[in-house]
């Protein structure tokens, strides 16, 4: 029996006990590929990733706040919509805000809404007043259907439930919508 170079358990074989003791040893004394520094082909920032321009010198780097809806409108009529959304989800992954439902906290699955919807905005509006952190609120697919037809309200996002009074039990009995109990 021999000792494994990487964890020190017992092993029949002669160097490791597993595939994986033995990559995280031989993996790091020889990698198969070489990290290659890389600079910036107009100033020569140096970069972290596999791009090929710094932000600064990108030409197709976009401000958002010089982009005015219409302008976004003209240029892709029919994905303008699809592409303020995604700009949308891109800005609330980037934010240090939960991750979760702001109503039942689920968080295996969230979709990012616009409180005021994009087509309330007037066309001379920029497409960052409409993806404004203020403007973006993460539901559920359930509780998103409900803000959208009118279920939820924008103030404050809270369901209105109808509780049992005994403290020992919490259920939620009925789902109450304008005074009327379904």
């Amino acid at each position: 029996m021999n000792n494994c170079l990487h964890c020190g358990a017992q092993t029949a074989n002669a160097k490791y006990c597993s595939r994986s003791c033995a990559n995280r040893v031989d993996g790091h004394l020889f990698p198969s590929r070489q990290r290659t520094a890389r600079s910036c082909k107009h100033c020569g920032a140096a970069l972290l990733t596999r791009r090929t321009t710094c932000d600064n010198c990108n030409p197709s780097l976009v401000d958002w706040w010089t982009v005015a809806l219409h302008q976004l409108k003209a240029r892709a009529l029919p994905q303008y919509a699809a592409q303020i959304r995604s700009l949308a989800r891109m800005i609330y992954r980037k934010s240090s805000r939960a991750k979760a439902c702001t109503v039942c906290g689920y968080d295996t699955h969230y979709e990012v809404c616009h409180i005021n919807p994009i087509n309330e905005f007037l066309p001379v509006d920029f497409v960052a007043e409409v993806n404004k952190l203020s403007n973006l609120v993460v539901l559920c697919p359930n509780h998103h259907w409900e803000f959208d037809h009118g279920l939820l309200s924008p103030p404050s996002l809270r369901p209105r439930w109808k509780t049992s009074r005994n403290r020992y039990k919490k259920t939620r009995v009925c789902f109450q919508i304008e005074n009327r109990l379904l």
